[in-house]
C-alpha cells in the first residue's frame, strides 16, 4: 500500500496556496498519493486566471 498525503486548502491566500501544490508535487514525486481537498475560499482559486491575478475573483 502505497503512502497518502491530504492537504486541506482551506485560504485563496496566495502564498498558502501554492505552499499546498508544492508539497503536493514533492509527495508525487515521492511516489504518494495525493489528494487535494479545497473549502469555499481555496475553490475560488481554482477559476481559470485567478492564481496569475494575485486576487480571488467572484
Amino acid at each position: 500500500m502505497a503512502e497518502k498525503t491530504t492537504i486541506i486548502v482551506h485560504s485563496g491566500d496566495l502564498d498558502k496556496m501554492y505552499s499546498a501544490l508544492i508539497v503536493a508535487n514533492g509527495s508525487l514525486a515521492m511516489g504518494m498519493d495525493v489528494s487535494l481537498y479545497f473549502t469555499f475560499w481555496g475553490l475560488l482559486r481554482l477559476k481559470k486566471g485567478s492564481l496569475e491575478k494575485g486576487l480571488c475573483q467572484k
